[in-house]
């Protein structure tokens, strides 16, 4: 739920709260552009080192296509056929659309299964940094949900019972965990944002308190 003191009070979220957004409410918009800033962190990493020959350059690589296959899922959920950008524009370039949102869905299933063999697995339900960082769950997550949306619901499920296999990763008992600072890095999450406490910080307060949750 929208929270502030009126209904001016963050008007973007708002918006999206009582389904009466415009096509200029800036939460989609800078949701949109921040999936694209990261497929170009991506699309760095994977220009700069797709030639790498040590294990740390090929990992890097195979991390940063995991990375940009969550952007592409994100984008294809949310706007149906973004265009597939695969290594770093000119400035000059202009991309269009995807055909359609299958195509999409490909490239991330494309990017997945290469990545796969290069990845770290999380070291069972108690291994908090492997909540924190790119992993073979993680992958797997992202590949099952995609299959998923394109129907194909056979694949999908081979793709997430790779997850539950694993055995490194389990439901917790309290799911009000899930969305406390007690539940970072618990035995149910497979991927998130890690965010430490600096007092040094001037502004790090609004971050880490009246933020957190998000």
């Amino acid at each position: 739920y929208a929270a502030g003191e009126n209904k001016s009070d963050g008007l973007a979220q708002n918006e999206l709260h009582a389904f009466r957004y415009p096509t200029n409410n800036n939460f989609i918009t800078t949701g949109y552009q921040s999936f694209y800033k990261c497929v170009y962190a991506a699309n760095l990493v994977i220009d700069n080192f797709k030639d790498g020959t040590t294990p740390v350059q090929k990992k890097a690589v195979a991390e940063a296509k995991v990375l940009r296959a969550l952007s592409y899922l994100q984008l294809a959920i949310g706007w149906g056929t973004p265009p597939i950008v695969d290594h770093v524009l000119a400035a000059t370039d202009k991309p269009g659309n995807a055909e359609s949102q299958e195509q999409v869905l490909d490239f991330i299933v494309n990017d997945i299964d290469e990545a796969l063999p290069l990845l770290d697995e999380r070291k069972g339900t108690t291994d908090e940094n492997g909540a924190y960082k790119v992993t073979k769950g993680l992958a797997n997550t992202i590949k099952g949900k995609a299959l998923l949306w394109k129907g194909q619901y056979a694949e999908a499920q081979q793709a997430l019972y790779e997850v539950i296999k694993s055995g490194n990763y389990a439901l917790v008992d309290d799911i009000a965990e899930n969305f406390h600072v007690r539940g970072d890095g618990n035995a149910e999450k497979v991927f998130e944002l890690n965010l430490v406490y600096d007092a040094a910080i001037g502004d790090f307060q609004f971050h880490t308190q009246w933020n957190l949750s998000w």
